[in-house]
């Protein structure tokens, strides 16, 4: 449900039909969805690790690249910099399976934010539904300051387009102006970029990291 939503909204599943009765899970097009956020939520934080990696290991350089002198966090910087931390985890938790999922860096971005919120009054939270649609990540801070992230896995062009139109009509619906758009490739020409784009009259940050390259011969094997 997490991982990949494409879950088969089946009454005749024991487990699902146990999670439908207790109001968990519903069904949205013939598929499962978490019928409520603070599911969502609780369910996330339930399988999240104590310790997710050392703050040094995260920011090497300390706080003051990544929050202004505002107090608020420079999301820019710290996707950037995440590029960086990605070849310092264990190849395996990126490819279940043998296949690359978004759901393993966006977990590790989330507890970086999570990290960085304790400094700057914020708060950051996981799979925020709005409607049909849900954000991956979207960043509370003071003065009712909303930034949202969408992660995804680099299938294309044509995904590409998908993504962008998800978060511009979440950034519509909370009248917000700009958001990040955070895809991980897994090809082996695959390099950083980042690219600005305005889309109906939203400003998208746009961002390709590649997964680190023995990462993706391990998937290949």
């Amino acid at each position: 449900l997490l991982t990949q939503g494409n879950v088969r909204y089946n009454l005749n599943d024991p487990i699902l039909e146990e999670l439908i009765t207790f109001g968990v899970i519903s069904n949205q097009g013939g598929y499962c969805v978490i019928s409520n956020p603070a599911y969502a939520h609780t369910v996330i934080t339930s399988y999240m690790p104590w310790r997710n990696g050392s703050t040094e290991e995260y920011f090497p350089n300390g706080y003051q690249q990544v929050i202004d002198s505002n107090g608020f966090i420079n999301l820019h910087v710290v996707i950037e910099q995440f590029q960086y931390f990605l070849p310092k985890v264990d190849p395996t938790f990126y490819f279940p399976n043998q296949t690359p999922v978004e759901i393993v860096p966006q977990y590790f971005l989330l507890n970086q934010l999570e990290v960085l919120c304790a400094h700057t009054e914020g708060h950051v939270r996981a799979e925020v539904h709005q409607g049909s649609k849900r954000m991956d990540l979207v960043l509370f801070e003071k003065e009712g300051r909303q930034q949202v992230i969408e992660c995804k896995i680099w299938r294309g062009p044509a995904y590409q387009r998908e993504g962008r139109e998800q978060l511009v009509d979440y950034l519509t619906h909370e009248g917000l102006t700009e958001g990040y758009l955070v895809f991980f490739a897994h090809a082996k020409e695959a390099s950083y970029t980042f690219h600005p784009v305005d889309v109906e009259g939203k400003h998208l940050y746009e961002y390709i990291i590649p997964l680190p390259e023995r990462l993706s011969e391990g998937a290949s094997q």
